[in-house]
C-alpha cells in the first residue's frame, strides 16, 4: 500500500511601495495615479505609483493511494489520484486608471511630465476566486493473470474534472458599478468543465514457445 500528498503554494505579489496606496474616493486617491510618459530614445518612465497592485494566492493539493495485491500468477492493483485547489486574484489601483503621457525630460536633474495623450481606465477593484473542485482519477481495478503461457491483463479506470466559479461581489469603481455575479458550475450554461469518463482496456499475450521471447499480443482500451 502507497499513499502520498503534494501541494503547490503559490502566493505571491505586484503592490505598491509603502505609504503610496491612497485610500479610494480621495483627492489623494485621484491625484496619484500612475503616469507613464515615453521620452526621446523610446525610453519610458514611469511616475507616481506602479501600474497596478495585485496580489494572487493560487494553490494546488494532490492526494494519491494506491493498493497491490501480487503473487506472481495474479497481480491486482486499484489506487485514486485526487487534486484540489483554486486561483484567487484580487486587483487594484489609484484612481482606476494611468495615464500616457509623451516628450517627458530631465532638465539639470528634474524630471519634467510631456504632454499627456492618453488614459487607460480600469473597472478595478476586481476580487476573483475559480476553484477546481476535483481532478480525480481513479483506478477502480487493473487485473494481470497468468495462466499457462497466457497473461490477461484488464481493467478499467474512471476520471472526473470539475471546475467552478463560486458566487462573486464586485465594489464600485470610478468607471464601473458594483456588480453581483451568479455562480458557474456544472448546472449552469455556459457552464464550467465537467467531464465525468470511463476507460475500459483489455490485453492478452500468448508466449509463443514457452521460453518468454517471442509472444502474439492483443490490447483494447480507450484512452
Amino acid at each position: 500500500m502507497e499513499a502520498g500528498y503534494s501541494g503547490d503554494i503559490l502566493h505571491y505579489s505586484d503592490v505598491y511601495q509603502p505609504g503610496t496606496a491612497q485610500a479610494r474616493g480621495t483627492a489623494a486617491w485621484l491625484g496619484n495615479a500612475s503616469r507613464l510618459d515615453t521620452i526621446a530614445g523610446g525610453t519610458l518612465v514611469r511616475t507616481g505609483v506602479g501600474q497596478l497592485t495585485q496580489l494572487n494566492t493560487p494553490d494546488q493539493h494532490s492526494a494519491v493511494a494506491s493498493l497491490a495485491y501480487v503473487t506472481g500468477t495474479h497481480n491486482i492493483r486499484t489506487g485514486l489520484l485526487w487534486a484540489w485547489g483554486n486561483n484567487p486574484t484580487s486587483i487594484d489601483m489609484n484612481a482606476d486608471l494611468y495615464q500616457i503621457y509623451q516628450g517627458g525630460a530631465f532638465t539639470n536633474g528634474v524630471y519634467t511630465l510631456g504632454r499627456p495623450v492618453q488614459v487607460r481606465a480600469y473597472n478595478t477593484p476586481i476580487v476573483r476566486s475559480p476553484q477546481l473542485r476535483a481532478n480525480v482519477g481513479v483506478l477502480c481495478a487493473q487485473d494481470q493473470w497468468a495462466v499457462h503461457r497466457f497473461t490477461i491483463t484488464y481493467g478499467v479506470r474512471f476520471e472526473f474534472l470539475k471546475e467552478e466559479i463560486p458566487a462573486q461581489h464586485r465594489d464600485a469603481g470610478r468607471f464601473a458599478p458594483a456588480q453581483d455575479y451568479s455562480a458557474i458550475n456544472c448546472d449552469t450554461l455556459p457552464g464550467m468543465t465537467c467531464w465525468p469518463s470511463w476507460s475500459p482496456r483489455f490485453g492478452i499475450a500468448y508466449d509463443l514457445f514457452g521460453n518468454g521471447k517471442t509472444a502474439l499480443k492483443a490490447n483494447f482500451g480507450r484512452s
